[in-house]
């Protein structure tokens, strides 16, 4: 089975404040905690967190399940 294509991920990586991500993912990760199991397909799953290193050229980021389609128009 092709897991990257049935559950596919994006890493969202910060731009200039890793700290502003950081708020993000935490968002994320308690807004999602809260959500009864019959909701969670209503909301994008965070999975992980990636502190900022070199690989990354200290951009910092989090991992999430990758929307169908992207919201920042509605």
């Amino acid at each position: 089975m092709d897991y990257a294509r049935k559950d596919p991920l994006i890493v969202k990586l910060s731009l200039n404040n890793p700290d502003n991500i950081g708020l993000e993912y935490r968002i994320h990760k308690e807004l999602f905690d809260l959500l009864q199991p019959e909701e969670t397909h209503l909301f994008v799953r965070p999975y992980d967190w990636i502190d900022p290193q070199p690989a990354t050229n200290g951009k910092a980021g989090f991992v999430m399940e990758c929307g169908i389609e992207n919201l920042r128009g509605y």
